[in-house]
């Protein structure tokens, strides 16, 4: 029998690692931008069931569920996985998806798991972009706020090279079991700490310059990063938990100019990003569909990835290099 060969035209089969929690948004996203999802993979028996039906509410259809994730690769055969199971699986999930040839895109932290050491967390994210290039494979983190970064400039009136002083302030409302001290860090400083990188791509961290005061509910940052030129930004990165919030804040200040930013539906019942100063807002396309847009293209050949394995190594560095400095009060 002659074999088909599959288009760019055909519907990418991507499978779901970890659907239960934010996963079942990301298969969401995935099947706006086309993607077909084939399958996930779940803990155990009695927790497929559950992610089943909460896949079907969101996608019309319940992918078939594997409890062993080489299983999963082999029987179907995915073009593309996304990963978002916990951050201590990251490194082990990853590391399987990419050895199979499979195009990865991995929830941030890319790695991370509070039993290791920085050095061997940073060993990890660099073996893994490693084998995806030894594999020639795709390998993305999900750093969605790489795409906001020309627009905070733009509505701040500034360039990156005239950028001085760089600020953000990062809340959760969602105040859970286990989310205190670190962990707070860990799971909001990505996406300030990706916006510098996107902003800075060759500047330096100056380990000597971190100040960093992690308290129960709120982690303060302060270091200086180094640009080619050996001019200096002063970065300040706060996260919190604000569980009274009626709105989390995401605030980047930019030598003084702040920029709010906010997710909500527009007018048509579309959710998108909202940026806006005191005198003016403007309207963005949702940043996480923006990133699997992207990745999916990418994948297609259709696009450059915005967001690799790299971007998430170095995002990894700087967020460990900080929390080592970290002074709990």
């Amino acid at each position: 029998m002659m074999q088909t060969t599959k288009t760019t035209a055909s519907p990418l089969r991507v499978a779901i690692i970890g659907a239960s929690g934010i996963g079942k948004n990301h298969a969401a996203w995935f099947q706006k931008n086309g993607a077909e999802i084939c399958a996930f993979a779940g803990t155990s028996v009695q927790s497929l069931q559950a992610t089943s039906e909460l896949l079907r509410a969101k996608l019309g259809y319940a992918p078939r569920g594997y409890t062993e994730l080489s299983q999963l690769l082999e029987s179907e055969k995915p073009d593309a996985v996304c990963i978002a199971s916990p951050p201590h699986l990251h490194f082990q999930h990853a590391s399987i998806c990419i050895e199979n040839g499979v195009h990865t895109l991995c929830e941030k932290p890319l790695v991370y798991d509070a039993g290791q050491t920085s050095s061997a967390l940073i060993s990890q994210a660099q073996q893994l972009c490693e084998l995806a290039a030894a594999r020639k494979v795709l390998l993305a983190t999900q750093m969605q706020y790489y795409f906001l970064a020309d627009a905070i400039c733009e509505l701040a009136n500034v360039s990156p090279s005239e950028i001085e002083t760089f600020e953000m302030e990062m809340e959760t409302k969602n105040f859970k079991p286990g989310r205190s001290h670190e962990t707070i860090w860990i799971e909001l400083a990505p996406h300030p700490l990706s916006v510098l990188q996107k902003l800075f791509p060759l500047a330096k961290m100056e380990n000597d310059s971190i100040q960093c005061r992690v308290e129960e509910q709120e982690t303060i940052a302060q270091f200086q990063l180094q640009r080619e030129d050996e001019t200096k930004i002063h970065a300040r990165i706060t996260t919190r938990c604000n569980p009274d919030a009626s709105i989390p804040l995401r605030r980047f200040t930019l030598n003084g100019i702040t920029v709010d930013c906010a997710g909500r539906k527009n007018a048509n019942g579309d959710f998108l990003t909202f940026l806006s100063t005191l005198n003016q807002e403007i309207e963005m396309p949702d940043l996480v569909d923006s990133l699997i847009g992207n990745f999916l293209a990418a994948c297609k050949n259709e696009a450059q990835l915005v967001v690799t394995g790299a971007d998430g190594a170095l995002n990894v560095e700087w967020l460990l290099k900080i929390l080592e400095r970290g002074k709990r009060i």
